[in-house]
């Protein structure tokens, strides 16, 4: 299944291409979508999702944000999440969607799973934690890194 995160409304003129993919797509129209504060990311407890044992499984190996979805800005780049501006995957303008899933390059954002970003790698509750990949960009431009966690100084 892919998530299409999607700023403009009339993004259903390219959505005959979408749907020629023949994979699943959900949309999601974003506009104003609160981001969470620092307290609660510097809250460790907080942080902590309640996890299945196949959703802890899947979350293993892939990002519990970023997977399975692209963001379709409105001057129609296309992005890994819309915060995620210093990333672009393509252009619809150039490109075609399907060329720019071929490329792969959002593959990188869909497996950065928390097991592997240091210091993550070594909490037993990484599987859980919350992960946004853009706040944490947003403070040290790294994009596998993490900043916000209070258990870091543990590891």
């Amino acid at each position: 299944m892919l998530t299409l995160l999607i700023s403009d409304p009339m993004m259903d003129e390219k959505m005959d291409e979408i749907k020629s993919l023949n994979v699943p797509i959900v949309k999601k129209f974003i506009y104003n979508i609160p981001v969470l504060s620092k307290e609660i990311l510097n809250d460790y407890n907080q942080r902590i999702q309640k996890t299945d044992y196949l959703t802890y499984q899947v979350r293993k190996n892939v990002n519990s944000c970023l997977y399975g979805q692209i963001f379709i800005a409105a001057n129609q780049e296309i992005y890994p999440c819309p915060y995620l501006r210093d990333f672009k995957l393509g252009d619809l303008h150039n490109d075609t969607i399907s060329s720019i899933l071929h490329k792969g390059e959002y593959r990188k954002f869909w497996y950065m799973a928390k097991s592997k970003i240091k210091p993550c790698n070594d909490c037993k509750h990484n599987v859980q934690c919350f992960d946004c990949r853009a706040i944490e960009y947003s403070v040290e431009k790294k994009i596998d890194s993490e900043y916000y966690c209070s258990q870091r100084e543990l590891f």
